[in-house]
């Protein structure tokens, strides 16, 4: 999807890479710190506001594309490494490999369509990435620790 955004695509990437790596490694931090509900609801958050910020900013400069893009890539990063260190969190022992296990199905069932929503017309894929972003922050104020 970088390809399509406006700006230099060499930039955007690298912005993109430095996020997903940053956010990956504070993740555990964060997680220890503040909880898995704060860190969701502020990973998507940033998420949302980045997309939203691409959509809605008609001829945005080439630096503030990249600053978007790593908004979105940094919450989204952050997100998915926060799911799955608290998954155990979540589910009783028991549970958590079924847990994971249908968790990464639907997650691959998203993965195959990504490819498709990418090459729909341009605000479309980043209308995309803000609905589920939206829906991401209301199930994350919904989330109840196990005892």
């Amino acid at each position: 999807m970088i390809k399509y955004l406006g700006g230099d695509i060499y930039r955007n990437a690298y912005v993109s890479s430095f996020a997903e790596i940053f956010a990956k490694l504070s993740c555990a931090y964060i997680l220890v710190k503040c909880n898995l509900k704060p860190l969701l609801v502020a990973a998507f958050t940033i998420s949302f506001v980045g997309a939203l910020l691409l959509i809605l900013l008609s001829e945005p400069s080439e630096n503030v594309i990249a600053v978007f893009v790593m908004m979105v890539k940094f919450g989204m990063s952050m997100g998915f490494v926060g799911l799955y260190l608290g998954l155990v969190l979540l589910f009783p022992t028991t549970m958590v490999s079924t847990a994971m296990g249908v968790c990464n199905v639907i997650g691959r069932c998203g993965a195959i369509m990504a490819p498709l929503v990418a090459e729909l017309a341009e605000p479309v894929p980043m209308i995309c990435v803000s609905v589920l972003c939206g829906l991401s922050i209301i199930a994350s104020f919904m989330l109840k620790q196990k005892d």
